[in-house]
């Protein structure tokens, strides 16, 4: 190819969008288009990465996305337990997740939820006594509330 043809087909990348990017320009010396994602952020990505949908976003967006999907109830994980347990389980989870909502701290993933919710069911026994607010309110940020299951009769 001709020099030509490659600036131009560089220049016709300028202004398109692969995903969240935009490509606002190409820098010769690094061989990379700089590019804005919609969050704001800017960042470099080679041509073949962006025409691949290798790279679709910045970073933050990426990790922001897979935190997100990290917090969603996978069924699976928990099809074995019997209907009360599992309804347990998401009632513990949903008090996790507005614990951590009111604290500004990150939440537990659903997944590594059910494995410490598993290993130790007797952490999960209500406290009659108190109720989560209560229980928040007297608890910092530090330390969660401990979220109580009940004990399921064989």
């Amino acid at each position: 190819m001709q020099q030509e043809d490659i600036a131009k087909i560089y220049a016709e990348m300028i202004g398109q969008t692969f995903g969240e990017l935009t490509v606002i320009r190409f820098d010769k010396s690094k061989k990379m288009f700089l590019c804005a994602c919609a969050c704001g952020a800017e960042l470099w990505a080679m041509r073949q990465r962006l025409l691949n949908s290798v790279v679709t976003r910045c970073r933050s967006c990426r990790d922001a996305e897979a935190y997100r999907e990290s917090l969603r109830v996978d069924w699976r994980q928990i099809a074995h337990y019997p209907p009360a347990d599992r309804r347990a389980l998401l009632q513990a989870y949903a008090q996790h997740l507005a614990a951590c909502l009111k604290c500004g701290t990150r939440a537990t993933a659903f997944e590594r939820f059910v494995r410490e919710f598993t290993a130790d069911p007797l952490a999960f026994v209500p406290i009659a006594e108190e109720s989560f607010d209560e229980r928040f309110a007297k608890a910092t940020c530090q330390q969660y509330p401990q979220y109580k299951r009940p004990v399921v009769a064989a």
